[in-house]
Order: C-alpha cells, then structure tokens, then sequence
C-alpha cells in the first residue's frame, strides 16, 4: 500500500488496500513487524506486516496476486513472502 500524504490514516488505507486486493474486510490487530529501505535517494519506504482478523467473505485476489496463505501468528514470524 502507499500513502503519498502522510495524514491520510494508515489503518484506513490499510482496509481499503486489503479489500481492492483481495475481495476481505478486516480488522486490524496489531503490528508483527516493521522494514524500511531506500528505493532511490528521494525514497525511503516503510512497511508494517500487521495481523489482521478476516471478518467476513472469500478471498478473491485482484489481477497483481496469484497466490495467497493463511498463516498461524507463529508462521507469520517466519513465512517468506
């Protein structure tokens, strides 16, 4: 997901990306970790892999996805992605 203005809510932007991607309403539980990086000398990026709660629905992933896992909290730590 990408927030270009920083006062958009990031959670918000988070449930509108999880949906457009893959047809699930969630809710947000918690962070499990964070990454940055520099794409380019003017871009830092900042990532959060946070667990999240499915509350209804079929996973329908969007044209950009072809695949998909359910994970355990433990997995998650360690599933590559």
């Amino acid at each position: 997901m990408r927030i270009h203005n920083l006062q958009l809510d990031w959670i918000e932007a988070l449930h509108r990306e999880v949906l457009e991607e893959t047809g699930l309403s969630v809710v947000y539980l918690r962070p499990l970790s964070m990454w940055s990086f520099h794409k380019d000398e003017d871009t830092q990026l900042l990532g959060v892999t946070g667990l999240c709660l499915a509350r209804d629905g079929q996973v329908q992933l969007s044209v950009e996805h072809d695949d998909f896992a359910w994970v355990t909290r433990e997995q998650a730590l360690t599933h590559r992605m």
